[in-house]
């Protein structure tokens, strides 16, 4: 197990310098400096002031392709020949088919091919936003929309929408025990998030974006 988390981490190490590279360079801010010339042209000092603060901003932008298949877990299902239509009378709704898509991408990196163990990670991963930071900013950029989704459970678009409002919902109920609801609600799901996602391999991750300005973007689109 020890020796897949390096392997994961190598990986996720190696995207971080790929891209590092061709981000914009490192900028410094250097407050507080005073030079203090002496009247003899011999004696010049410059005076530094040690308290104040020094910023060093580094933008990188890793490929969502790079971080999440980093962060697959032990619970991870071998990806199958997933198809909607193993869901009665599903259907994607075109307003929302680049969202989908992107979903789907981001579900196959994860491996999870199962519909509703997706609704129960999406809720789940709602329900305790800065536990599983960075996945919930990717997940609800592409689920956060200003159209007007029609209540259907036959759309996949708005089962996913759902799933994150019930995530956030869950969370106002026990606070104790944020993902609850989404455990009770999409309970016919077995994967709990901790088996779909290495803890560790985010950990770090979430370690490395307070460090730096990270941002995950779709390198594919």
């Amino acid at each position: 197990m020890a020796v897949a988390n390096l392997l994961k981490l190598a990986i996720l190490f190696i995207g971080f310098i790929g891209y590092l590279t061709g981000s914009q360079q490192p900028e410094e801010e250097i407050q507080s400096v005073q030079s203090v010339i002496q009247n003899h042209r011999d004696r010049r000092s410059i005076y530094l002031n040690a308290k104040a603060p020094i910023l060093i901003a580094a933008f990188i932008t890793v490929p969502i392709s790079v971080a999440l298949p980093a962060m697959k877990g032990r619970g991870a299902r071998s990806q199958t020949d997933y198809n909607v239509t193993k869901v009665p009378y599903s259907y994607d709704d075109p307003l929302f088919a680049s969202q989908l898509q992107k979903i789907d991408m981001y579900m196959d990196y994860l491996e999870v091919p199962d519909d509703m163990c997706r609704q129960r990670f999406i809720c789940e991963v709602a329900s305790s936003p800065k536990t599983y930071s960075p996945l919930y900013g990717i997940f609800k950029k592409q689920l956060s929309t200003e159209l007007e989704v029609k209540k259907s459970y036959f759309s996949r678009f708005f089962r996913y929408y759902n799933a994150m409002l019930e995530g956030k919902r869950s969370a106002t109920i026990k606070t104790d025990d944020p993902s609850a609801g989404c455990r009770t609600l999409y309970g016919t799901c077995p994967t709990d998030i901790e088996e779909t996602i290495n803890m560790d391999v985010l950990h770090i991750m979430q370690f490395l974006t307070q460090k730096f300005r990270i941002e995950f973007a779709d390198t594919t689109a």
